[in-house]
């Protein structure tokens, strides 16, 4: 299976041919450029993912490549290559948009993750856009195993459209758009999926809701009304908050999801229904029965096939997709590119989301609009988040550091130790290599 495209651009010919043949040999379609004009050239003449950019180029600067590239549609994710004594380069490069950056001289395997993970961003952009145009709604985002759990999950159960399903998860976990993929899929998708929240109607008013009502039923109930059950005959009729629902209507609904004919209040004539239920709850409905406070039975036929939607701390593989993709939104609609620092990211995966996808999306939303510029740093972030991970001021410089001692340590291992030969191939002093190191403790006897 394809990686999709990568497009090389180093003006070193053996190092240009060499990460060819290692990228090919890993499944991807490769470009080369030894330029930063044709690198532009072959960007706009085939669909590239991926595009490896040196920072020095003989003609222009990798930065001046990425700005141009950023100006047109369908830009590549860009992974910057920079010396190890020029990091400033990587952070203007993340500023002005890059997905990641990499220093010389890198880890070929360190280099394959970076690419890799870059190819996997872009493929889900270009699913989510698909979906957007093909007009069928957003599609569950995400690239971990838990998600991936839920898309043929999802896939199985959407076909059986006659047996009613129970999502069950915490508030914001994207349980809606779980109902939207299952009715998307099932024979019904091309009739209505009606939406009653059941937890936002008091319980004189819900029954009307459901059933529908006719003229006089009650008082103000000046003309007949079709109910949501009539609304979603032959298609999907989606029960959020279920657990809402009154014990005094949990019969007559139960009748009606056992296949029985229904009455609109206040009416004489039966209506047949033929439709597809899928409720959902955040909370725990077992223990609902056991308060008293849901009829066991209505719970037996609700859950006759369970889906639960796992909290977004158990799935943070996920954090970094949903994370471009919302930013991709934003950036859309602030007519800017809006990216993450790489401190900010650190940041955002090490905070537990107790409002799951909702509470990510909210905090993206608000950081993209009051950032100064382009790139949502550390500080743009609320206080819950950046107090998790220590000095929000200080969390950006800590993960450059940190990014620069990891690769200091893989050098340093590649030279077996030998400290003058890491520094030649850094391109720092000794003295330099040695501060660096007393600074983090990793002083050993040589």
């Amino acid at each position: 299976m394809s990686q999709g495209t990568l497009l090389i651009v180093d003006d070193e010919p053996g190092m240009r041919e060499s990460l060819v043949d290692h990228f090919a040999a890993r499944g991807f379609r490769v470009l080369a450029a030894a330029t930063g004009n044709e690198a532009l050239t072959l960007s706009a003449a085939n669909l590239v993912d991926v595009m490896l950019l040196d920072h020095r180029l003989p003609d222009m600067s990798g930065l001046d490549v990425l700005k141009t590239l950023r100006s047109r549609d369908d830009d590549p994710e860009v992974v910057m290559v920079t010396a190890f004594a020029d990091v400033e380069t990587a952070v203007a490069a993340m500023k002005a948009g890059a997905t990641d950056f990499i220093l010389k001289p890198f880890d070929l395997g360190d280099l394959a993750r970076v690419v890799t993970r870059a190819a996997e961003r872009r493929r889900l952009q270009r699913e989510i856009e698909a979906v957007r145009r093909s007009g069928t709604g957003v599609e569950l985002v995400g690239v971990s195993a838990a998600t991936e759990h839920l898309r043929r999950l999802i896939a199985r159960i959407a076909v059986a459209d006659r047996t009613t399903v129970l999502v069950t998860g915490q508030t914001g976990t994207g349980k809606e758009l779980v109902v939207d993929a299952l009715h998307r899929q099932s024979p019904r998708a091309q009739r209505p999926l009606v939406k009653a929240n059941c937890g936002a109607f008091p319980e004189s008013l819900l029954e009307a809701e459901l059933f529908g009502h006719e003229r006089g039923a009650f008082t103000g109930a000046a003309s007949r009304r079709h109910g949501l059950l009539e609304l979603a005959i032959g298609g999907t009729l989606f029960l959020d908050e279920v657990a809402e629902i009154p014990l005094s209507l949990q019969p007559a609904l139960l009748r009606v999801l056992d296949g029985a004919p229904f009455r609109r209040v206040g009416g004489e004539q039966e209506i047949r229904t033929d439709i597809r239920f899928v409720a959902a709850t955040n909370r725990d409905l077992a223990a609902e029965v056991r308060a008293g406070r849901v009829r066991e039975d209505l719970y037996h036929r609700l859950a006759v096939v369970r889906i639960d939607v796992p909290p977004l701390r158990e799935r943070p593989d996920d954090i970094d997709p949903l994370s471009t993709y919302f930013l991709k939104e934003f950036s859309r609609r602030l007519s800017r590119h809006v990216a993450l620092s790489r401190g900010a990211q650190e940041a955002l995966l090490a905070y537990w989301w107790p409002g799951n996808v909702r509470e990510l999306r909210n905090v993206l939303e608000r950081a993209a609009i009051l950032a100064d510029g382009d790139l949502i740093e550390v500080t743009d972030l609320p206080p819950e988040i950046t107090e998790s991970k220590g000095d929000a001021a200080d969390a950006e410089g800590e993960a450059l550091e940190a990014a620069k001692h990891r690769h200091i340590l893989s050098i340093l291992a590649a030279c077996g130790g030998n400290r003058a030969e890491t520094a030649r191939r850094l391109g720092i002093s000794r003295s330099t290599l040695k501060e660096h190191l007393r600074r983090h403790r990793t002083i050993q006897a040589h």
